[in-house]
């Protein structure tokens, strides 16, 4: 953004200084108008002036041109900001109700708050090793907890609770 306003900046300045040298170029040719000159003199003079407010008009339209662009580009980052807000929210709806369904399935299996900890802990990917570090509890405690949460769940292994929860919400069409 800053760079696009140094851009135009450079653009009018640039612009200023051949509308300067474009009316320098009139004021010698009425100047010079009382004294014979010759033709090739007279034409590099109009080639100058002409070669001045053609440049100084190119580099107006370049400076409105990123005007433009950049009032686009805000454009769309505000939509995007608001996409992105929106998206946010509904993720957060989401965890809502994938807590809310996580925490009446544990309360349906029975599970002591100290289970409800660790299958979450397990529901998320974590080790035993990091549930009893996460914890401040042995690894010894965290593996009983999993044992007795996989039990009362009916469940093989960690993987089968993480697919429990996670199955319906990777393919739900199929």
């Amino acid at each position: 953004m800053r760079t696009l306003f140094r851009q135009d900046k450079a653009f009018i300045l640039s612009s200023l200084f051949l509308l300067f040298v474009g009316s320098l170029s009139i004021l010698d040719v009425f100047m010079d108008n009382n004294h014979q000159l010759s033709p090739m003199h007279l034409t590099g003079e109009f080639i100058l002036i002409g070669l001045s407010f053609f440049g100084s008009a190119f580099f107006i339209y370049q400076a409105l041109h990123h005007k433009r662009k950049s009032y686009r580009l805000n454009k769309e980052v505000s939509q995007l900001k608001i996409k992105n807000s929106d998206y946010l929210e509904q993720v957060k709806s989401f965890k809502r109700g994938l807590s809310e369904a996580i925490d009446e399935q544990f309360s349906k299996w029975e599970f002591t708050p100290s289970e409800k900890e660790v299958g979450i802990m397990i529901i998320k990917g974590l080790s035993y090793a990091e549930i009893a570090h996460a914890r401040n509890s042995s690894e010894r405690t965290a593996r009983n907890q999993g044992s007795s949460l996989l039990h009362k769940a009916q469940l093989r292994n960690k993987s089968e609770l993480m697919a429990f929860f996670l199955e319906d919400l990777l393919y739900p069409n199929t």
